[in-house]
């Protein structure tokens, strides 16, 4: 929420709290002629204002909340893809860090990057690169399942957050984006583009950060561009040892990895 909106906002509210107050006056005023000798005229008056600064108060209340629901949606929202962007990352990181704190429950993160993206960008112009941006936007999320969440970290880079899942089960997802994308194609004027991408897998370790915890993805993923591309790399939460590959075979776990829709992180 920037400075400009947050000053818009607060004089809003300001002048709710101004229209709320006014209610209140109307109550009193209404209330201090219900008493004889005063007319029924002045009653009705009393009434009426009554009724319509609650009504007026109202309005102001709900414009407030539907203004302040979008300035939140702009503000964790990616415009390209809408996805949720690295802010709400961030906070679902430390959401599902202290759950893992609390009760012990793990879970891992995807770290991808898309191969060449400076090529495509340099080649084909930045309409085509944010075409590749979409079309991934699209085709990740369907390899995943409703409680995973994919975030676009900015760049070419996508972070999926797999909730309750230790790092065997997150190569299942690896794995699986591994396959929907590879062979992928983006259409450029006259041509079709090969579209792959490399991974980082890494699953919280005990007593670790948020920060921690994203250098290892990040580690994994480098690891996985120094070996080609096109793979995924995994690390196993050893200091000693560094990222290891993934398997990129076909999965015959689709009973424990369903393929159901992932929850884009929109505000759509």
């Amino acid at each position: 929420m920037n400075q400009c909106h947050q000053i818009c906002f607060s004089t809003k509210y300001i002048l709710l709290r101004l229209v709320a107050a006014a209610c209140i006056f109307c109550i009193g005023f209404g209330m201090l002629y219900l008493l004889p000798p005063y007319s029924t005229g002045f009653v009705n008056g009393g009434s009426i204002g009554l009724i319509l600064g609650f009504l007026v108060s109202e309005k102001w209340r709900r414009d407030a909340e539907t203004e302040k629901t979008k300035l939140q949606e702009v503000a964790t929202t990616d415009p390209l893809t809408r996805l949720g962007n690295r802010r709400l990352m961030e906070s679902e990181l430390f959401r599902r860090l202290a759950i893992h704190r609390r009760y012990g429950t793990p879970f891992s993160v995807l770290l991808i990057d898309v191969d060449h993206f400076k090529s495509i960008n340099d080649t084909h112009g930045h309409d085509i690169g944010d075409r590749v941006l979409q079309a991934l936007a699209r085709t990740i999320p369907a390899t995943l399942r409703d409680v995973d969440l994919l975030f676009r970290m900015g760049g070419e880079e996508f972070l999926a957050v797999l909730p309750d899942t230790p790092l065997n089960n997150a190569v299942i997802a690896a794995n699986r984006i591994h396959e929907s994308i590879n062979g992928m194609v983006v259409a450029s004027n006259d041509r079709l583009l090969s579209i792959t991408v490399s991974q980082g897998l890494a699953e919280v370790q005990r007593h670790e950060e948020v920060e921690s915890l994203l250098k290892r993805a990040d580690k994994a993923l480098y690891a996985a561009k120094r070996n080609g591309r096109n793979t995924f790399f995994m690390d196993l939460g050893q200091p000693d040892l560094d990222p290891v590959p993934g398997n990129i075979t076909s999965s015959n776990e689709s009973d424990r990895w369903p393929n159901q829709s992932v929850r884009e992180v929109s505000q759509t």
